[in-house]
């Protein structure tokens, strides 16, 4: 093969990669365009309809996204649940309370780790006029013994006396390290949760989650399980109904 036809040849491919190179950067960018407005759809339509009496706090990246916080509007109104208790405290603790007292029945308690956290949550809740529909726990984490193994997670002696919760919000702890940190979550509150109780896991993405609910779809037989295509990922677990 002569030297022009290898030089011919390689500028071809240089040519075809430099193209293959921007069409999936092209791609990339409508796909980042369709979830911006889809999330800026979501989040227009919750202000449309909670009309909050005080900013929200920002949404995404470590906050939950607005295609998230739509599913947990939706299932507080259609289901008003009495008892609330919310792994993770911030703006969904806001829409959440804002749900809560549209229902005008119920009440959401809210576990954070972090005091900082926590406070930032309270204030925003005065703010927003909603302390009648939600507390706010600060529980560091501490270590619980599962199944021979040692995981790090909230202490909840500050909520024992909490029982028949109806909906079960799983945002937290941070889990973008710990694969397990959301594990003993079902596990510790399983005997707390009503005979109707409703499960949303927020990040369902994520490969923790993933095989956290692997796992307690293993350890539990009476949930249902739903998977919604949101941002982070979204599956919501139903207690099964007796026939």
């Amino acid at each position: 093969m002569s030297d022009a036809l290898i030089s011919k040849i390689s500028k071809v491919k240089k040519k075809l990669t430099g193209e293959m190179s921007i069409n999936h950067q092209m791609t990339h960018l409508r796909n980042q365009n369709r979830l911006i407005y889809e999330q800026l759809e979501s989040y227009m339509s919750i202000i449309n309809f909670l009309h909050p009496r005080y900013l929200l706090p920002p949404m995404r990246n470590s906050a939950i996204s607005p295609d998230f916080a739509r599913i947990l509007i939706d299932e507080i109104l259609t289901k008003k649940p009495k008892c609330v208790l919310e792994c993770g405290s911030g703006v969904s603790t806001i829409i959440n309370s804002y749900c809560i007292e549209l229902n005008n029945i119920g009440k959401i308690y809210s576990l954070d780790d972090d005091h900082k956290y926590a406070e930032i949550t309270r204030n925003n809740i005065n703010k927003h006029l909603l302390n009648k529909y939600s507390e706010i726990y600060t529980a560091p984490l501490k270590q619980y013994s599962l199944n021979d193994k040692k995981y790090m997670w909230y202490d909840i002696s500050s909520i024992k006396e909490i029982k028949d919760i109806d909906l079960l919000i799983i945002d937290g702890p941070n889990g973008e390290k710990n694969p397990d940190a959301r594990f003993p979550a079902l596990p510790l509150l399983y005997d707390k949760l009503s005979n109707n109780s409703t499960i949303i896991i927020d990040d369902a993405n994520r490969f923790g989650e993933k095989m956290m609910v692997d796992k307690w779809l293993e350890m539990y037989k009476d949930f249902e399980y739903s998977f919604f295509p949101t941002e982070k990922g979204t599956v919501i677990l139903e207690k099964k109904q007796a026939n």
